[in-house]
């Protein structure tokens, strides 16, 4: 169980830059301890880690630590791993992640596009935006995106299909491939969830413009 102890000298250790407290945080991340109360603490660190000044040494040690909530699956405190990823220039991440995109477990892969996502300049070449494109649908066809989903799901919707997401999801809603329909549907659903269902993308927002409920 974290303690108090602990949880109130990473709070003022980290609020005030003291390179000691700076160093036990990265050293605790790496450690991934799972404990009571663990993933607020993962998530607090990594939070203050992303407005720290960091040495090369430690901006390294840094990239398995990330590359880690990719491959583990959901955490409570991955979203403020996301806004690491996008606030500090972690070297060698962005093409770690790439890779990762290719791995072939569908959750995994989504988590490493995630984080290309919350980067300032993931820099996708067509053959891994086509990735990306793959991965979404199996991966929304399966899981069907929750709420809380929908506030990254719609944006990467629409950096994926830039021409015009509902247009060609509609499509692909109604195409002969079961997962890709399910998908396509799941990812309009939130995009509208998002309220970014409009005819800037391609179609209104009226409702009968909603796809048919999936079936299974």
């Amino acid at each position: 169980m974290v303690t108090q102890e602990a949880w109130d000298r990473f709070v003022v250790g980290l609020q005030l830059d003291d390179p000691a407290v700076i160093e036990d945080a990265i050293r605790y991340l790496e450690a991934d301890p799972w404990e009571f109360r663990s993933g607020y603490l993962k998530g607090h660190v990594l939070h203050h880690l992303a407005n720290r000044e960091l040495d090369q040494r430690q901006l390294l040690r840094l990239r398995p630590v990330l590359l880690r909530y990719c491959d583990v699956g959901w955490r409570f405190e991955f979203p403020k791993a996301c806004r690491l990823a996008r606030r500090v220039p972690i070297p060698g991440l962005r093409d770690a992640l790439v890779k990762g995109l290719y791995g072939g477990i569908v959750a995994t892969d989504v988590r490493c596009l995630r984080m290309l996502f919350a980067m300032k300049h993931p820099r996708l070449s067509g053959r891994d935006r086509e990735r990306g494109r793959r991965i979404m649908l199996q991966w929304a066809g399966d899981l069907q995106p929750t709420t809380w989903d929908a506030r990254w799901v719609a944006p990467a919707a629409e950096r994926l299909w830039p021409a015009g997401p509902v247009a060609q999801l509609l499509a692909i809603a109604a195409a002969d491939d079961e997962i890709e329909r399910h998908g396509a549907r799941a990812l309009l659903r939130a995009l509208e969830r998002s309220g970014r269902r409009s005819s800037r993308h391609g179609t209104s927002a009226k409702p009968s413009q909603s796809p048919p409920p999936a079936s299974r």
